[in-house]
């Protein structure tokens, strides 16, 4: 009789740990797949940043002016190509580049279309773009290039922010004013450089919520310094050797500073390297 009740109360107490062991583990099981919910549920919903590839449009332009005591020079750059990215959920964060095509530029300083196409020669030597250059040197100061560094400033933080207008053709459109801190590259030749820049960022027709612009218009909204000294653009013949005594020939008919003006459109891409 002894036994039994020994054993009953054995049988009891184990039943007992079994009973506490048991709800420790429900327990733990619970939380965890509590704890993987949460972590399922914050993926899905955390307002993630994202990066949108742009290409730029090979019809941009960049318009150069040289004011000196005798001579205006009036020039204009006719074809760039880039990519930048930005995120649409902080436009504090864009980066990328810009570059202009300077084997196309021509002059319209004059009345004289004589003139001009003797002033465009002029223009093309003085940067090794000329003729008789040799194709690996021309190729290799091809290219004016502004490479985005860092966002200053913007007048908006987001692309939902600001007052959304109608554009040509439908859809909506959105202005936003960045400082832009970045490299400018000319002949081959980089420094730091500072530009203001206007964008206006164009959604289609029916574009869904959150969906990203279309197209982007951008321009300069003040134009960027650029000291022919600095960058080494300077009197060549069609080779692109020195001409030695040119300047003093040249005299008050040109400045050291060109003053750029640039603008450009963008559409999405995949291509991170076009």
């Amino acid at each position: 009789m002894r036994i039994r009740r020994v054993a009953a109360v054995i049988l009891a107490v184990a039943v007992a740990v079994v009973a506490v062991v048991g709800v420790r583990l429900a327990t733990r099981v619970r939380v965890a797949r509590e704890r993987t919910i949460r972590a399922g549920v914050a993926a899905v919903t955390a307002p993630a940043g994202h990066q949108a590839l742009y290409a730029v449009a090979p019809d941009g332009t960049a318009a150069i002016t040289i004011t000196a005591p005798l001579e205006t020079t009036r020039a204009e750059v006719t074809t760039t190509a880039g990519v930048f990215a930005l995120d649409p959920l902080d436009l504090t964060n864009v980066r990328g580049d810009v570059r202009f095509d300077v084997t196309t530029v021509v002059t319209h300083s004059f009345d004289s279309p004589t003139q001009n196409a003797a002033q465009t020669g002029h223009a093309r030597n003085w940067l090794e773009v000329g003729p008789d250059v040799t194709p690996v040197r021309r190729e290799a100061v091809r290219w004016a290039r502004f490479a985005i560094r860092r966002v200053v400033s913007t007048s908006a933080h987001d692309l939902a922010s600001g007052e959304a207008l109608p554009a040509d053709g439908g859809g909506v459109q959105r202005s936003v004013h960045f400082v832009l801190d970045g490299e400018l590259t000319v002949h081959g030749i980089t420094v730091p450089r500072t530009a203001a820049v206007d964008a206006v960022f164009i959604w289609a027709p029916g574009a869904p919520a959150g969906a990203n612009p279309a197209r982007i218009e951008v321009h300069s909204s003040a134009p960027v310094p650029v000291s022919l000294a600095t960058q080494d653009v300077k009197p060549r013949d069609p080779a692109g050797v020195f001409l030695d005594g040119a300047l003093a020939v040249v005299g008050q008919k040109l400045a050291d500073t060109a003053m750029v003006s640039f603008h450009f459109s963008a559409i999405p891409t995949t291509d991170a390297h076009p």
